[in-house]
């Protein structure tokens, strides 16, 4: 009797945690691109409240790019407690990133798609000229450098003969 209700509770604990890490794996793309854990303090409020070890912090903040640091926060995560979760979703409020607590807590059967990227065009356009350019300017030297060589080149093998 005794080892069905650890059974139990294990299954209960089990299902749990797979549910904040269901929400995280559905949104895994949303937070990858979107959480602040470089600048906004997140990483330390966690820390503070517990939710992660000194080494998942410094591992985090070891990390170049928001991108991985952001990878490394999701990792540790969802291997964390149902309570460190809500915990979690509390510090993105005490953070400024509510917006993303909303959206990954909103309930629906598909999350909204990300905005667009905008593509500056005027960049767009002046990256194109200066790289046609560069490549004018590059065929130049080339083809000039080549005839050079040839031109050089030739009266060196007349004087052999």
């Amino acid at each position: 009797m005794l080892n069905k209700e650890k059974y139990r509770k294990c299954v209960l604990a089990h299902k749990n945690q797979s549910s904040h890490a269901s929400v995280i794996q559905k949104h895994y793309l949303f937070l990858l691109e979107t959480l602040d854990v470089k600048f906004s303090g997140l990483v330390t409020q966690l820390y503070s409240d517990q939710v992660i070890s000194a080494v998942e912090r410094d591992d985090i903040g070891a990390e170049r790019t928001s991108f991985r640091a952001n990878e490394k926060l999701l990792s540790a995560l969802s291997r964390k407690s149902p309570q460190q979760f809500q915990q979690f979703l509390s510090a993105l409020d005490n953070c400024g990133q509510r917006h993303v607590r909303n959206r990954i807590t909103t309930v629906s059967e598909t999350p909204p798609p990300l905005p667009p990227r905008p593509s500056p065009p005027a960049a767009t356009s002046k990256f194109s000229s200066v790289l046609s350019s560069l490549m004018r300017w590059l065929q130049l030297r080339f083809s000039t450098s080549i005839r050079l060589r040839t031109t050089v080149e030739r009266p060196s093998n007349r004087s052999q003969k």
